[in-house]
């Protein structure tokens, strides 16, 4: 049964969530599973401890469409650039292409990541661009008592695609086999806190390969120029 109603409170006991209440009604469940994103209503109201991988140092970027230039083909995959402070992406869609901007605030100001995009980024639509701030941590327990948090509120990586569909898909087929387990909660935390770090791992692999030797590039151990 599909009903679209907006969280207002989340009740727990000492077994979990009790019940959500939402705007339209209230709501009961023998688990619960919580993809309300970075908030992660359901599951935080819980209490949750998260964890920062060294390597991924970015938090934020700077996105925005573009139009494809004259007699551009489009790509089956999606296009990566260093830029001075961080890293860029394209992406082909059917109409149009997607781009954006990854950088750390502490070492690249929000405008002056907007200039570099638009100087850089071909086809961009100056006008549209938009921020978008992250923490780029995780819960190392998405599953407790009654409540599963997937997708974003478990936690975040950086804004790979490739990625984000993997912390979503793996997890949910983990859920699926657990089912019923005693020890389901346990077992789910031990191997989500392994593909979440090794994931982290090789995420921040590409990044002591950085074009610029700066400030932000050497905090990787780069000494290319």
């Amino acid at each position: 049964k599909h009903i679209i109603d907006e969280v207002a409170n989340v009740i727990v006991d000492d077994d979990g969530v009790k019940e959500v209440v939402g705007l339209k009604g209230k709501y009961t469940a023998d688990l619960y599973i919580d993809c309300t994103g970075f908030k992660s209503i359901i599951r935080n109201s819980l209490g949750a401890n998260y964890v920062k991988h060294d390597l991924l140092v970015n938090n934020c970027a700077v996105a925005g469409p573009g139009k494809y230039l004259e007699n551009e083909k489009t790509l089956p995959y999606t296009e990566t650039f260093g830029m001075t402070k961080g890293w860029r992406w394209r992406i082909s869609l059917q109409h149009r292409t997607g781009n954006g901007y990854v950088f750390n605030k502490d070492h690249l100001t929000i405008e002056e990541a907007k200039q570099e995009l638009i100087e850089r980024a071909p086809g961009i639509e100056q006008d549209k661009k938009f921020v978008v701030p992250f923490n780029n941590g995780f819960n190392n327990a998405p599953w407790k008592k009654n409540v599963v948090s997937l997708g974003l509120s478990s936690g975040f990586l950086d804004p790979l695609e490739s990625t984000g569909l993997f912390l979503i898909l793996a997890p949910m087929k983990l859920v699926e086999k657990l089912a019923g387990d005693i020890n389901a909660e346990r077992k789910f935390n031990k191997l989500w806190n392994k593909i979440y770090k090794e994931t982290a791992y090789y995420v921040g692999m590409y990044y002591p390969n950085g074009p610029y030797n700066n400030d932000y590039w050497n905090m990787f151990g780069n000494k290319t120029t």
